[in-house]
């Protein structure tokens, strides 16, 4: 296959894994990229027609990747959020945090 036609088919795949959320698959495909990507320099430049659209789907894929780093960073935050509410806080007399409910740090389990 022509490295330009395989690295289209390859950013295609990138941007409907992207799209589906499965990052887990961007890995393997970072991994042929870096193949098709060293087949393209040694076969010399492509057209600038070919270039331009190369250009226009990485572009769109950095996009993606872009927005799934916002939507990972977003559910960190919403899942701290949801941790520091598990364990509400309040502030002793003397300015201190303490967790509400945290006696002595220890589970009593009883028969």
């Amino acid at each position: 296959m022509d490295p330009v036609e395989a690295l289209r088919a390859l950013l295609a795949a990138e941007a409907a894994a992207l799209q589906r959320g499965e990052l887990a698959a961007l890995g393997p495909l970072a991994g042929q990229k870096a193949e098709i990507l060293a087949a393209l320099t040694a076969t010399g430049a492509p057209p600038a027609a070919s270039l331009a659209r190369l250009r226009a789907e990485a572009g769109r894929n950095a996009g993606l990747i872009a927005a799934a780093q916002r939507g990972v960073a977003a559910a960190c935050q919403r899942l701290a959020e949801l941790q520091r509410a598990a364990a509400p806080q309040t502030y002793d007399n003397q300015g201190r945090r303490s967790q509400l409910g945290a006696a002595g740090g220890a589970i009593e389990r009883r028969a």
